[in-house]
């Protein structure tokens, strides 16, 4: 639409159709909303192109036009819509699985327990769909292949087989001499996880309240008070000790 109102031809029909409808949208909008924001539907309304009355509170409340109804667009907008909904339902699912912290921390542990001890990983990029790319580098070429046959095992975290790019030999900034760099795609799969909710991030300045220990008339945390309190400090009766 902001295409064709910028840069087709200016006096053509899909240019002008389109101001129409625009047109008549904000028209119809801005009389339905005049009882409840009527400064500012009266207010939009001095800036409306067209014939128009004097204000918007002498318009009449719009009706639907008959010419205008068209029962194959509304039904064909039902199963769009409807469809839009399923999706969105998925992805919503899928998004919110895969922005689990939780979930990242368990799959970068599976991930750990299968690599190579020769491989080392020098970067992983992770996508909120589930895309995974690692980057990483070896001195010894058979343990790329092992890496991403073991990773295709990893059934309950890894779907379907990695991706493997060709290894190509290159000076390493890690190690300060020639190893094999390579990088891997793969797919995860969203799962549930065993570790608890991640920790919740104060702001700065703030601190979590801590439980304050009581001491009894005569004892301190631990055992027995000491016969003297250093300083001439009271027990619990008469305050705290300094500590």
């Amino acid at each position: 639409l902001k295409d064709r109102l910028y840069t087709w031809k200016e006096d053509g029909d899909a240019r002008r159709g389109s101001q129409m409808v625009i047109h008549e949208i904000t028209s119809t909008l801005l009389r339905l909303m005049a009882p409840v924001l009527s400064f500012l539907a009266e207010e939009v309304y001095e800036f409306l192109p067209g014939a128009k009355q004097e204000s918007i509170f002498f318009e009449e409340i719009p009706k639907v036009k008959k010419e205008w109804e068209n029962l194959q667009v509304r039904t064909d907008f039902e199963k769009i819509l409807g469809v839009r909904e399923e999706v969105s339902k998925k992805v919503s699912a899928v998004t919110q699985a895969f922005g689990n912290r939780a979930y990242w921390l368990e799959f970068l542990g599976a991930l750990q327990a299968v690599k190579p001890p020769d491989i080392l990983i020098t970067s992983i990029d992770m996508k909120p769909d589930g895309q995974v790319t690692l980057t990483g580098e070896t001195e010894v070429f058979g343990s790329i292949a092992k890496f991403a046959d073991d990773l295709a095992k990893l059934k309950d975290w890894v779907s379907g087989k990695p991706n493997l790019s060709s290894p190509e030999a290159r000076f390493s900034l890690f190690i300060q001499k020639e190893a094999q760099t390579f990088q891997m795609t793969l797919q995860a799969k969203s799962k549930e996880t065993r570790l608890a909710p991640a920790r919740v991030t104060l702001p700065p300045g703030m601190t979590a309240p801590t439980a304050t220990p009581t001491v009894q008339s005569g004892m301190m945390p631990g055992g027995p008070a000491p016969a003297g309190l250093p300083g001439g400090a009271k027990s619990a009766e008469g305050g705290m000790p300094p500590i």
